[in-house]
């Protein structure tokens, strides 16, 4: 059996120009897919870099994953 898919996690850099170097590193070790974390506060301050990022990946040839991670967070709650 051949591993179609080898992709690396990527979490926290939300910078499209430091991670279009990052992609292109991936893509130069054999990677074909990238995982992206996104918070709730990424989807709150950073959402337009989040969908430049993407982007950015997608141009590149990676496949795109979207892990929703950090959402609902408790610090919103009032616990009185």
């Amino acid at each position: 059996m051949s591993v179609e898919e080898t992709g690396v996690a990527y979490y926290g850099v939300m910078y499209p120009d430091r991670a279009v170097q990052d992609f292109e590193e991936m893509i130069e070790h054999g990677c074909n897919a990238v995982l992206l974390g996104w918070s709730e506060f990424d989807a709150w301050f950073w959402h337009p870099n989040v969908t430049k990022l993407i982007q950015e990946a997608k141009n590149l040839g990676l496949k795109v994953y979207v892990d929703p991670w950090a959402w609902g967070s408790p610090c919103s709650l009032r616990l009185w």
